[in-house]
């Protein structure tokens, strides 16, 4: 099945980082070093695990011309890097899933 591409996303997966040396440092390493975030699990109703540090990289996929505030000082940062999309599904990307 052949899915036609939307107009709303890129076919670039972009990483934005407030710190140049956060840059350089991927670049230097080829790859991108994770960072923790604490994520509420509780909606999972697990007894033990109610917060847990999970390590991800995140990208996103919104259109070059919809960058704007994202890709600033006072959104994500204004030092980054575009992937094409086949990268990321080479390297085993997995899109966020959100919960309501």
């Amino acid at each position: 099945m052949v899915v036609a591409p939307s107009t709303q996303y890129s076919n670039l997966l972009f990483r934005f980082m407030k710190n140049p040396e956060h840059l350089v440092r991927v670049l230097e390493l080829s790859a991108f070093p994770p960072r923790y975030s604490n994520e509420d699990l509780s909606y999972l109703h697990l007894e033990d695990i109610q917060v847990a540090a999970i390590a991800m990289v995140c990208f996103c996929d919104i259109k070059r011309e919809r960058l704007g505030k994202h890709a600033s000082p006072q959104g994500y940062g204004e030092y980054g890097i575009a992937l094409r999309k086949e990268w990321g599904l080479a390297n085993n990307v997995q899109p966020v899933q959100y919960i309501n």
